[in-house]
């Protein structure tokens, strides 16, 4: 089933990098397992963070629920294992709507909260 779910996450990941060329600006909305929580752990939008960066491109990350200092125990070390720079990853809202993204990935509801301009392709 892990190979199965890995295949899956770079499928996704080729989706929306798709005609994006690295560097391009990427906004993830939506980082925590579940909206209205801080819970990281298992979250695929890790995964995809990830994936995002080491690839090279520019990620911002809206996700008003996680705030770095607030996170304790496994989140904890799982946050910054995985994301070591996710204190510089995440923008505010007026941030997230105002930058130009070459693309948007939407991982939950969140999405809603925000009035983005149309970027060149949404996910």
């Amino acid at each position: 089933m892990l190979r199965s779910n890995d295949a899956h996450k770079h499928h996704q990941f080729l989706h929306v990098t798709k005609g994006v060329a690295p560097g391009g600006r990427v906004l993830l909305v939506g980082l925590a397992f579940k909206a209205d929580t801080d819970d990281l752990r298992e979250s695929p939008a890790v995964d995809m963070a990830r994936k995002l960066l080491d690839a090279g491109y520019a990620l911002d990350i809206y996700d008003p629920q996680l705030k770095p200092e607030s996170l304790v125990g496994q989140n904890l070390g799982y946050a910054y294992a995985i994301l070591p720079s996710i204190d510089g990853l995440l923008v505010d809202k007026a941030t997230a709507e105002t930058r130009d993204y070459a693309v948007v990935v939407s991982t939950n509801r969140l999405i809603k909260d925000l009035t983005l301009a149309p970027p060149a392709s949404s996910t």
